[in-house]
C-alpha cells in the first residue's frame, strides 16, 4: 500500500450501478493496485471480444456464463471460479437462466485503458450478437 492509502470498506448497495447498454450494468471498486467489479448481464447480454492486459480472477455469484477464451470455449456455473492469464483475448456470453451475476478482479495497471475500450464496444453492442 502507498503512504496515502487508506482502508475502505464498501457495501455493493451502496455502490454506484453503471449502465453500460440494455442488457449490462457494473459496479466497481478501484483500490490502488487493485480493481473489482460485480458485473449483472440481463437476457441476450454478451460481452465482445477484448484483450486482457493483466491476469483476471472471475467467481460467478449467481446462473452461468459462457466464455471463449483464446479459442476455448467453457462454461462457468455458480460458486465456479476461472483464472484468465494475461495477454489473453476472451469473450462472454450468457446461458439460460437465471441471470448470471459475477465478480471478477484484476490488477488497476492500464485497466482504465482496458475498460474505457470495452465500454465503448458495450455501448455499440447489438443486443443478441457475439
Amino acid at each position: 500500500m502507498s503512504d496515502t492509502a487508506q482502508l475502505k470498506l464498501f457495501k455493493w448497495g451502496e455502490v454506484e450501478k453503471e449502465f453500460l447498454n440494455p442488457l449490462i450494468d457494473r459496479q466497481m471498486l478501484v483500490g490502488d493496485k487493485v480493481m473489482l467489479a460485480r458485473v449483472l448481464l440481463k437476457k441476450g447480454a454478451h460481452v465482445p471480444l477484448h484483450h486482457h492486459h493483466n491476469e483476471q480472477v472471475t467467481y460467478i455469484l449467481e446462473g452461468a456464463l459462457k466464455f471463449a477464451i483464446d479459442g476455448k470455449e467453457l462454461v462457468l456455473h455458480a460458486g465456479e471460479v476461472l483464472c484468465i492469464p494475461p495477454q489473453s483475448s476472451s469473450r462472454r456470453a450468457r446461458t439460460g437462466s437465471p441471470a448470471p451475476t459475477l465478480i471478477f478482479a484484476t490488477a488497476a495497471e492500464k485497466f482504465a485503458t482496458t475498460m474505457a475500450a470495452l465500454c465503448s464496444l458495450l455501448t455499440r453492442v447489438v443486443p443478441g450478437r457475439t
